[in-house]
């Protein structure tokens, strides 16, 4: 029998526990990666263009322009956008509970649809546990936030 290779990948990523996280990982990366280029492209273009032709005549190659120049450059762009990230990742709720609402088996549960389902889907009528949740999860992120910008904050500004 001839099988395609195409039929080697059919599978149904979502149903499945060990594949439906990486697939909702996938949608959402791919959901975000053009934002993040823009932002990245707007901060490249917006370095000036003589500190790059003073390299390109110091004889510096692609890479060392890139690791050693630009990316130092537009750090506060990148930790901005890591920062962006984490608290869009934080508080996912939207793409996972449309495609999937937290299953098969609690794989793609996110605390978002967690204190949802909590507050409005069980008959508990307990509200205080998912507003704990909401605030500590608030909390966590105010954390990592204030972490990463101190840990990050530059001691001597770069000035072009």
């Amino acid at each position: 029998m001839f099988v395609r290779p195409i039929d080697a990948w059919t599978e149904v990523w979502l149903g499945n526990p060990s594949t439906a996280l990486w697939a909702l990982i996938a949608v959402d990366a791919w959901k975000w990666v053009g934002f993040h280029m823009v932002v990245c492209l707007a901060a490249l273009h917006s370095l000036p263009g003589e500190v790059i032709e003073a390299a390109e005549l110091d004889n510096c190659g692609w890479w060392s322009k890139l690791f050693f120049i630009k990316v130092p450059m537009i750090k506060g762009t990148l930790i901005n956008l890591l920062i962006l990230a984490f608290i869009g990742k934080m508080k996912v709720f939207d793409l996972v509970w449309i495609v999937t609402k937290g299953g098969p088996l609690w794989s793609t549960e996110t605390l978002g649809t967690y204190t949802y389902k909590r507050a409005f889907q069980w008959d508990s009528f307990d509200l205080g546990y998912p507003s704990a949740i909401a605030v500590l999860s608030f909390a966590l992120v105010m954390i990592v936030v204030i972490v990463t910008t101190v840990l990050t904050r530059s001691k001597n500004k770069l000035e072009y």
